[in-house]
């Protein structure tokens, strides 16, 4: 980030500006300011053309949790529109991983999703914005796969042996598995009287939308600070859990999982809610699939570039990507009607 930016920001040459990470969509510094002050600084990244929506939808969602008095997200200070940044507050934690965290630390995550399902009942939220790839209706998911997977379908593969396995996976193997457990999850949907729905008020919950250890600090009292709520907005519990469950970042144990998820299970519970997990799932797994080939795709690796401030080298890493996408893509095949047990039991 440009020192003319932090001086228009600031008011002041910052007297240190250290590099703290972030996401695949941002960079993010720790800056201290004469004063003693010291400030967070997230700035997005402008090539993407939804950089403004994503840094108005954290903001804001910062902003609503901390008024209802739930101070466990950092406090939203200042948007500055020329640079694509945002200024917080600086929240002192350290990132842990599944290796590292105690069993009952968790409760932390069941606690503030119940936090926010409870500001969902509201009256103020029930016209909030949705949130990024929301399975608010039964349809959604099945538009965001194919999305997912004609962009891969149209790819270009010329010359390029990887590309060429891609498209072959795809068109063998990763399409008929994907229609073969959309089919199944309508019939398990009209068993239970709920085929074709849209979720109302006070059974969709505010989510995160990348919920998890991966995006949190963890700090010396055992409690969290959860951060990166550029997805904010309603969305399915279903879809909030299977994203934890799933999400490669944090690579949690069986025990691990089970304790989320049967904390959450008291959170969200309900018969409708039990069904939609279970056949969102596989079908969530499969996202995720697509997400990791998201390197072969030209805004792909440049955002991981921007992200990471390096140059990545391009096979190896598009390899590494189609070999996880792969590793998943086996797990579900080996028996989606049973995903959801596997991952909470194995």
């Amino acid at each position: 980030m440009e020192n003319k930016d932090l001086i228009r920001i600031f008011g002041e040459n910052p007297i240190e500006i250290v590099p703290i990470g972030g996401g695949g969509n941002s960079k993010v510094w720790k800056v201290t300011l004469k004063s003693g002050q010291i400030r967070t600084v997230k700035e997005y990244y402008l090539l993407c053309a939804d950089w403004q929506d994503r840094m108005n939808a954290e903001f804001k969602a910062f902003s609503l949790v901390r008024e209802h008095g739930i101070l466990c997200v950092p406090e939203p200070l200042r948007m500055d529109l020329e640079a694509g940044a945002a200024v917080y507050s600086f929240e002192v934690g350290r990132k842990v991983d599944a290796n590292n965290i105690e069993l009952e630390k968790l409760d932390n995550f069941v606690q503030f999703a119940g936090q926010l399902f409870e500001i969902s009942k509201e009256k103020e939220t029930s016209s909030y914005r949705a949130a990024k790839a929301n399975c608010l209706t039964q349809a959604a998911i099945e538009e965001q796969l194919e999305c997912r997977i004609k962009a891969l379908k149209d790819l270009d593969a010329g010359d390029d042996d990887l590309a060429a396995e891609l498209k072959s996976f795809l068109t063998s193997e990763f399409i008929p598995l994907y229609q073969e457990i959309a089919l199944w999850r309508r019939g398990q949907l009209q068993l239970a009287g709920i085929d074709g729905y849209a979720l109302k008020q006070g059974e969709w919950t505010l989510s995160p939308s990348d919920f998890g250890l991966h995006n949190a600090l963890l700090k010396d009292d055992g409690t969290f600070v959860f951060v990166d709520f550029e997805y904010f907005g309603r969305d399915d519990p279903a879809k909030m859990v299977s994203d934890f469950m799933l999400h490669p970042a944090m690579s949690l144990s069986s025990e691990q999982i089970r304790r989320v998820y049967d904390g959450l299970d008291k959170v969200f519970g309900c018969e409708e809610y039990q069904v939609r997990l279970r056949t969102l799932l596989p079908l969530v797994g499969l996202k995720w699939c697509t997400i990791f080939l998201n390197e072969f795709l030209p805004h792909g690796l440049a955002r991981r570039v921007h992200a990471a401030g390096k140059d990545i080298e391009f096979q190896s890493a598009r390899r590494l990507q189609l070999d996880k996408a792969l590793k998943q893509f086996q797990m579900i095949n080996d028996g989606y009607e049973d995903y959801l047990d596997v991952i909470v039991n194995n």
